[in-house]
C-alpha cells in the first residue's frame, strides 16, 4: 500500500497567508453574489486536490480519457489520476486519485508487455 505524507514546501508556505486572504476575498464575492454573506471558514491540516479537467468516460465526444486514462485523440498519451475524475466529493480525494492512478498504470504496464 503506498504510504501518503502532506508535507508543506517552503514556497507553498511562503503564500499561504496571501492564499487564505484571496480565497476569503473571492468566498465573500461569491456570497455578495446571492445577497448573503459567509458564515464560516475552517482550515484542515491537509491540502485540497483539485481534479477534473481531462475527463474520462467512454465516450469520445464528452471526455478527454477513458477509464484508463488513454487520450481519446491522440495513440500515446495518458492522462492518470486526479485529473481525470468527473466530478469532485466534499472529502480529501488522495485515496481515490491514487486509487484511479494504480488501475491505470497497471493497464499502462500490461499493454507496454504485451
Amino acid at each position: 500500500m503506498p504510504r501518503i505524507e502532506h508535507r508543506l514546501d517552503p514556497a507553498t508556505l511562503a503564500r499561504q497567508d496571501a492564499s487564505r486572504v484571496h480565497l476569503r476575498g473571492l468566498f465573500e464575492r461569491l456570497a455578495r453574489s446571492d445577497d448573503d454573506r459567509v458564515l464560516r471558514t475552517s482550515e484542515g491540516d491537509y491540502l485540497d486536490h483539485p481534479g477534473g479537467g481531462c475527463r474520462m468516460f467512454t465516450e469520445p465526444s464528452a471526455s478527454v480519457v477513458d477509464y484508463y486514462g488513454r487520450s481519446h485523440d491522440h495513440e500515446n498519451p495518458s492522462v492518470l489520476g486526479s485529473p481525470t475524475l468527473p466530478t469532485g466529493g466534499c472529502t480529501n480525494g488522495t485515496l481515490t486519485f491514487v486509487a484511479v492512478t494504480l488501475r491505470s498504470a497497471e493497464k499502462l504496464a500490461a499493454s507496454m508487455t504485451a
